[in-house]
């Protein structure tokens, strides 16, 4: 790969041909950072996989756990909101919504109140 700062003029031709090349290698790049960042993202998943104590649990206990996170009271009293479980719980990691999705109890009763525009920017 000849130097860029040489003072050897180069033509047109060579100095888009050397452009080409350069732009091939950034992409190549590109490619090589993305799929290190994929890998990073799956390491750090695992890690924190060995760190998140619910993750350790049998699901069952996991699902107990969650369930009691739910907000009390009767089912018209219940304010879905995207602060509050079981919607708060689905975005803390992907373990812990690989825990509530199937937890059918968590989504048993919900309530959307479509007059709340928090909800309705999500």
């Amino acid at each position: 790969m000849p130097d860029c700062t040489s003072p050897t003029l180069m033509s047109a031709e060579e100095l888009q041909a050397r452009i080409d090349a350069v732009s091939a290698d950034i992409e190549k790049q590109k490619e090589v950072l993305k799929q290190l960042e994929r890998d990073k993202s799956s390491l750090q998943r695992q890690l924190n996989n060995i760190h998140d104590p619910v993750a350790r649990l049998p699901l069952e206990i996991s699902s107990e756990i969650f369930l009691h996170c739910l907000p009390f009271g009767h089912f018209h009293e219940y304010q879905s909101q995207v602060h509050a479980a079981p919607i708060l719980l689905l975005n803390v990691c992907n373990t812990w919504s690989d825990i509530v999705l199937p937890t059918p109890e968590l989504w048993a009763h919900i309530r959307i109140d479509l007059r709340n525009e928090e909800l309705l920017q999500v």
